[in-house]
């Protein structure tokens, strides 16, 4: 998938555990209203501090900050009748840096492939459940329980075939796994573009950019992205066109690129009104292209933008 944030600068600011473990605590799912919003998929493993902020991971796992997990919340659609085929997104909030290590299990005793992360030195909310069933992106379940009077394991149980991508993201801290199955390759599709989707920036708490007059970035690119969905319906009518939103709504980071990656799509366009410090009219364009990369030093850059 390609991504492209277009910016104009236009206004001016004004389950059970395992033998001998125990049991701790998982709200339940807050999955999305809109049925877009699946969650997203990958099918890698990077190393998790992969972010501007890796100083704080590094002392959180030399000194154990003491921060607490918070929620734990599902983006996808578990127990529905295409929940198998779909990717799923697990977003661990925590209100502090945690550090943790991370590993994996086989198949074994009647348990199932289990990936894990042992949080050392980290508390667990009261409102987390010790079990919470997912059923979807080749994840069933999530179980959480203590190892030690010090760290907390967090149990992913995967079928054989599933892969997931672990990353972090900060302010407020967060750990972030996608989670999806892979199958056989489906017959070769047609080329173009299948599905794009545009991604009208801020909605909801979130106004932008502010012009002199109160005009609202939210509400502008809200209302381009629904005119170039109806411009490409007529010029591209075999290709799907999706909206991460179609209203004046808050839409997370997590949400917004679960969406796209949950469908698979082909192009991904955020589009965003930037501010301008000056009174005088200097708008353009300002057009930013991020394409599929191992390279660590763009990944890095790329989530620092993601901040």
């Amino acid at each position: 998938m390609i991504v492209i944030v277009v910016t104009a600068a236009a206004c001016q600011p004004a389950a059970t555990p395992q033998p001998g473990e125990q049991a701790a605590a998982l709200p339940a799912p807050r999955l999305p209203d809109d049925r877009e919003l699946y969650a997203s998929a990958a099918s890698v493993a990077p190393t998790p501090a992969a972010s501007s902020d890796e100083a704080a991971f590094a002392a959180a796992r030399a000194e154990p900050s003491g921060a607490t997990l918070q929620t734990i919340t599902v983006y996808g659609s578990p127990h529905s009748a295409q929940a198998a085929g779909q990717p799923v997104r697990v977003v661990l909030g925590f209100d502090g840096v945690a550090a943790f290590r991370r590993g994996e299990l086989p198949a074994a005793d009647g348990l199932p492939r289990r990936v894990f992360l042992d949080l050392d030195g980290a508390r667990v909310a009261a409102s987390i459940r010790s079990l919470l069933s997912v059923g979807a992106g080749g994840l069933s379940r999530i179980r959480a329980f203590p190892l030690s009077a010090t760290t907390t394991r967090l149990s992913f149980d995967v079928d054989a075939n599933a892969v997931y991508r672990l990353f972090l993201l900060m302010h407020p801290y967060r750990v972030i796994m996608d989670f999806r199955e892979v199958v056989a390759s489906p017959a070769a599709q047609p080329s173009g573009l299948r599905t794009v989707v545009l991604d009208p920036g801020h909605g909801g708490a979130r106004d932008g950019a502010r012009g002199p007059n109160g005009l609202e970035e939210s509400s502008v690119v809200l209302s381009l992205a629904k005119r170039v969905k109806r411009v490409l319906a007529r010029k591209l009518p075999a290709t799907r066109v999706v909206l991460t939103r179609d209203a004046d709504r808050t839409v997370t980071l997590e949400e917004r690129s679960a969406i796209a990656n949950s469908l698979d799509a082909d192009l991904f366009v955020s589009i965003h009104l930037d501010a301008s410090p000056s009174p005088n009219d200097r708008g353009g364009v300002s057009t930013y292209v991020l394409d599929t990369s191992d390279d660590v030093q763009a990944l890095r850059l790329a989530a620092r933008e993601n901040e």
